[in-house]
């Protein structure tokens, strides 16, 4: 039979079957698509999940004290300090983006007529850049800020709006922190929502870290951060870290010192795993098709 004589019997045999000829139709049509939908939803959902990850902060390093064995007024010289990150910076200039530091405090204020405990962080004008931080409205600190110690804040997006209604509105406003008045110079919010995971919550106010250290009895950084320029440093940054701080603190005194790598790579192998498992489900409906499909045929020739 010649290849035009086989094909004319092919669409008359389809035309003359044509229930037969669609569902067949349709279970390769549904095989195939399940198998391209599955891929498609792996590999869009594993870039996401990434992106998302590196949203947080990009080649960031991140580290705070860890344990100490000696009493507790040695444990406090052993917490890391403003001088660590200086030395960091130092030491470390000609590899890093930049590092900053983070000291934590805690107000009472009134917020919607109730009064509220509110969590207050300093740090210094490289944290809006190494966080990866959106600017909503004014601007964030600059040296002059930190250097001068002005008494200016930050407040995160949902503060801002339930203290001042919106964020365009809360530019200029004058808070008090600690009885002392701050005035407000920007709102801002983080790229990547880490939901409390992090320093910052949903009601944060950002203040220079040399204003915030007279707030505090002890002189904590927790956590530093550090920003590499390239992605193949961040190890070898990490380790270089570690030992600038253990260098400058007691032998006993433990650092916890890491970076989002750790994180991407889990979330690249968890990734890899759901893809594995979403493909042979999508194999096995395939194959299921596959033998309709063949059982179909063999009727037909028999």
């Amino acid at each position: 039979m010649h290849i035009g004589e086989a094909v004319k019997f092919s669409v008359e045999a389809l035309r003359a079957n044509k229930v037969r000829t669609f569902l067949t139709s349709l279970g390769l049509v549904i095989g195939n698509a399940s198998v391209i939908l599955v891929v498609t939803i792996s590999i869009t959902g594993r870039d996401y999940v990434l992106d998302q990850i590196r949203a947080v902060g990009s080649n960031i390093i991140y580290g705070s004290y860890q344990a100490g064995s000696n009493a507790q007024a040695t444990a406090d010289a052993d917490f890391v300090k403003i001088s660590d990150v200086n030395a960091v910076r130092q030491q470390l200039g000609n590899r890093i983006v930049a590092a900053t530091g983070v000291m934590t405090d805690y107000d009472s204020m009134l917020i919607a007529g109730k009064e509220k405990d509110v969590k207050i962080i300093g740090s210094d004008e490289e944290y809006a850049r190494v966080r990866n931080l959106q600017l909503l409205a004014g601007r964030f600190l600059d040296q002059d800020d930190v250097l001068l110690r002005q008494k200016v804040a930050l407040l995160t997006e949902k503060l801002a709006q339930k203290m001042f209604g919106s964020q365009p509105s809360a530019i200029g406003q004058t808070i008090r922190i600690h009885q002392l008045q701050f005035t407000v110079i920007g709102t801002f919010k983080e790229r990547t929502e880490s939901f409390g995971l992090s320093e910052l919550s949903a009601e944060t106010i950002l203040i220079p870290i040399t204003v915030i250290r007279y707030f505090t009895p002890i002189e904590r950084i927790d956590p530093i951060y550090v920003q590499a320029k390239t992605a193949e440093d961040v190890g070898p940054l990490t380790t270089a870290v570690r030992q600038i701080i253990e260098s400058r603190h007691r032998p006993g005194a433990r650092y916890d010192i890491e970076n989002l790598s750790s994180i991407l790579d889990a979330a690249t192998k968890i990734a890899a795993i759901l893809s594995i498992v979403l493909l042979l489900v999508s194999a096995i409906a395939l194959i299921i098709s596959g033998i309709g499909i063949m059982n179909i045929m063999l009727v037909t020739v028999t």
